[in-house]
C-alpha cells in the first residue's frame, strides 16, 4: 500500500530539490520549526509559501523581510542573506 504524503512532507521535498538545506525539525511554541536558509520558519509558513506557489529562495526571503520588524516573529537573519539585498 502506498503512503500518501502529507502537504508538509511534498513541501520540505521541493526545497530540498531545489537544493534549499532544511534542518531537521525541532518543536517550538507554535508547533514544528525549521531552519531554512537561515530563517526559523513553522511548519504552517512553509506550507503557505508553498500553497502561494513562493517556497524558493526569493520567496523564503521576501517572507522573512515582511516580517523582519515583527518582534514576534522568531528568525535568524544571518549577514550573507541580509546583504544579497
Amino acid at each position: 500500500m502506498e503512503r500518501l504524503e502529507s502537504k508538509l512532507e511534498r513541501a520540505l521535498a521541493s526545497l530540498r530539490s531545489q537544493r534549499i538545506t532544511v534542518s531537521q525539525p525541532i518543536v517550538g511554541e507554535q508547533g514544528f520549526v525549521f531552519d531554512v536558509m537561515g530563517f526559523m520558519l513553522t511548519a504552517a509558513q512553509i506550507n503557505d509559501l508553498f500553497d502561494l506557489r513562493k517556497l524558493d529562495r526569493r520567496g523564503i526571503r521576501e517572507f522573512a523581510e515582511s516580517v523582519k520588524d515583527n518582534s514576534s516573529a522568531r528568525r535568524i537573519l544571518p549577514s550573507r542573506v541580509l546583504s544579497t539585498n
